[in-house]
């Protein structure tokens, strides 16, 4: 007050501020009352310990009269002053019980004043409450004799609260253009998960405030109506956004493999007992909706695998619609909900946004094949799989170019899952759904075209698509089962003209190189052996006349299995071009002129397990560990 005082340039009023101050260091109220010079200041005082230390000192240093004199003295100079002096204090409610006991104490009697009106801001029943446990009496009843004229503020109308903050919320969204939005997303999650947290306007403040900074960081990789919703489930169910951190497998369904472990009321009641758990140890942060029962319907609609776990969510949805829309469901982006940073993340959404519209085939392809080295190329794929339904004709084309080129050199290490597709299986998806893209009418010339003129590295990709494309009409393994997984782009007149396309190019490209040589040797082998058997029953057997080759060969006999232990398991596929002995035999001399130690890692495995298998009765998997191959290979290669 004196300072404001003092800051007006008015005589009379720099006199009353002069006062004030002295009234105040007489008080030695700089100990508990901090300057309030400038806007915006919070008062905060000292606690109990603080005010008896004060107390101590005022008896050695002050005189109680000359505190009085003080004081009476600024009261003289009050009376005279011909306006009235308005101090506004505002959220007492949120100091500690102590502090607001000190503020009341502060108004009634330490700065009780003529021609001053202190407007005191709070809500009644937190004051009331904290009142009655630092007072000995009704906190009510001490309001009434301090109060003396109370205002009840009506509560603002629903609707109007709402149309606060959906105006805070367009504002954010326009200075973020970037995000992501899907209105039916969006509506879903508002009634169900934001609305409720919503009840006044400090909690509009609270939650676009808090928005407005998490976007900052990476607007252009998340979801709107799910950063919003966990947003509010931070604010006002603290203890279950910590749970949701530490849940992604229950929530997102990655890796998750104990769905069918129980029924859905069973785990509806399983998690249930544990969120009542959390909420129990910090019950104080509970506020009025903070329950069990709500906070699994709010994790139902934000994450979809969880709502059907528990038997809460009942509508459609796909991962690709997830990753698409970059929602917090997705396992692949759940983490940057909460570390806020893309520091992890191997691009940015405006880089598949180029990929999608803007770059040319070669560079469409360099930026795929630095992702794979970058170990990034797999969830690059994903994101580019995702949005295929909506790629038009001519990009189509660019695409298909571009991953035909780049698909047999993918090689994504990224650690992910043992049993995830790899990132040469994502290419093919997506070059078949793309063949879709292609208007009817010029689809299937243009796909023979490109087998006419596929290279070795195109032909091994297109092996597998076109495979997946006979299992769609139930041919060759399908066994007359169509797979309904797959679509049939082409008639089956189509498929018929491109397997006579396709077996005319490998011949072609085999006539200057081993089948062996080609990325998916199997898949062509697989290809021809039906495509063109006549030809296939006259190239085999020359070609296995070579020790290399029959180890390569020796390759796909060898299955491999994942699981706590990696074991291997020899099939007697081979016999149909090779027999038991003049395979041991090509395996001897591989290793006796030591050729063998030069042919891939995966041809040594595969020649040591077949070798074990016909040779130290390991005829049953479990036997066949990659710990019992490579402690037989490493003395091998030292030989």
């Amino acid at each position: 007050m004196a300072n404001e005082f003092r800051s007006k340039g008015d005589k009379g009023l720099k006199t009353i501020g002069d006062a004030l101050e002295k009234y105040s260091d007489a008080f030695s109220l700089a100990e508990l009352i901090p300057e309030v010079g400038f806007a915006g200041n919070v008062i905060s005082f000292l606690g109990k310990s603080g005010a008896k230390a004060a107390g101590k000192f005022l008896k050695k240093r002050v005189d109680s009269s000359d505190v009085q004199q003080q004081k009476e003295y600024v009261i003289s100079l009050l009376k005279k002053q011909p306006c009235k002096i308005l101090v506004i204090i505002d959220d007492i409610d949120r100091l500690s019980n102590e502090q607001i006991r000190h503020v009341f104490q502060l108004v009634t009697s330490v700065a009780k004043f003529p021609n001053t009106i202190y407007m005191l801001v709070f809500d009644k029943d937190i004051v009331v409450r904290a009142l009655e446990r630092v007072q000995e009496g009704s906190g009510e009843d001490y309001l009434e004799k301090i109060i003396q004229m109370p205002i009840q503020i009506p509560d603002i109308q629903r609707s109007a609260l709402r149309q606060v903050l959906f105006n805070r919320l367009d504002e954010i969204i326009t200075r973020h253009s970037d995000v992501n939005c899907v209105d039916a997303h969006w509506q879903n999650l508002y009634n169900s998960c934001v609305d409720p947290f919503v009840n006044h306007i400090r909690d509009v403040n609270r939650l676009c405030n808090a928005i407005e900074f998490k976007l900052s960081a990476i607007s252009g990789e998340v979801d709107f109506a799910d950063m919003v919703a966990i947003t509010a489930l931070e604010m006002g169910i603290p203890p279950v956004y910590e749970w949701i951190k530490v849940n992604k497998t229950a929530l997102t369904g990655e890796f998750d493999f104990s769905v069918r472990d129980r029924k859905p009321e069973e785990w509806c009641k399983f998690y249930k007992e544990q969120i009542e758990a959390i909420l129990a140890e910090r019950q104080s942060d509970a506020p009025v909706c903070g329950n069990a029962e709500f906070a699994l319907k709010c994790l139902a609609q934000i994450f979809p695998h969880f709502g059907r776990k528990i038997g809460k969510y009942y509508e459609s949805f796909t991962h690709l619609s997830l990753r698409k829309n970059n929602q917090v469901a997705h396992p692949d982006k759940f983490d940057r909900y909460f570390h806020l940073t893309l520091d992890y993340i191997g691009f940015r959404r405006i880089d598949v946004t180029s990929v999608l519209q803007i770059m040319n085939s070669a560079e469409v392809c360099e930026f795929i094949l630095q992702k794979d080295k970058e170990n990034a190329s797999y969830e690059l794929l994903e994101e580019i799989r995702a949005e295929v339904q909506e790629i038009p004709a001519e990009r189509a084309k660019i695409l298909i170019d571009a991953l035909l080129k780049a698909g047999s050199q993918l090689d994504d290490k990224s650690g992910r899952s043992l049993l995830s597709l790899r990132s040469q299986d994502i290419a093919e998806y997506i070059i078949y759904d793309l063949f879709e893209r292609i208007p009817v009418q010029e689809r299937q010339q243009y796909i023979i075209d490109i087998v006419n003129f596929a290279d070795c590295e195109c032909l091994a990709t297109l092996s597998g698509i076109i495979n997946m494309l006979e299992l769609a009409y139930g041919r060759l393994a399908a066994e007359g089962q169509e797979r309904s997984e797959f679509t049939k782009f082409l008639s089956l007149e189509g498929l018929l003209a491109l397997e006579t396309a396709f077996a005319d190019r490998a011949k072609e490209l085999m006539k200057g190189r081993s089948l062996f040589a080609f990325h998916r040797w199997r898949m062509i082998l697989h290809l021809l052996e039906n495509f063109d058997a006549n030809f296939i029953s006259e190239y085999m057997p020359q070609e296995l006349l070579h020790d290399e080759s029959i180890l390569r060969y020796i390759e796909g006999s060898v299955s491999k299995w994942i699981g706590s232990v990696t074991s291997y398991e020899v099939s007697n596929d081979y016999e149909k071009y090779l027999s038991k002995d003049r395979v041991l035999s090509a395996i001897n001399n591989q290793r006796q002129n030591r050729n063998l130690y030069s042919l891939p890692q995966e041809v040594q495995v595969a020649s040591v397990a077949f070798y074990l298998h016909e040779n130290e009765d390991c005829t049953h998997r479990h036997s066949l560990t990659s710990k019992r191959i490579t402690d037989t290979l490493e003395p091998w290669s030292n030989i």
